[in-house]
């Protein structure tokens, strides 16, 4: 007769832990990425926003250089 190294009882609340484990990790992975991608469209935009500014400015200071 062969045994096995575990129920399946056990071995079914074994791999219910694991799938537990992991989809807790890829969550928090999940969440972090997404966090990051925020950061970094938040910063392309702060970014977009001063060389508006910065273009709007140097207009002005041409057009007054002509006048």
């Amino acid at each position: 007769m062969l045994t096995a190294p575990q129920s399946g009882e056990e071995t079914r609340a074994s791999l219910r832990r694991f799938a537990t484990r992991k989809r807790r990790a890829v969550g928090r992975k999940s969440r972090d990425a997404w966090m990051d991608l925020r950061d970094e469209l938040r910063g392309a935009r702060q970014a977009l926003r001063r060389r508006k500014v910065r273009r709007a400015l140097q207009r002005e200071q041409e057009s007054a250089a002509f006048d």
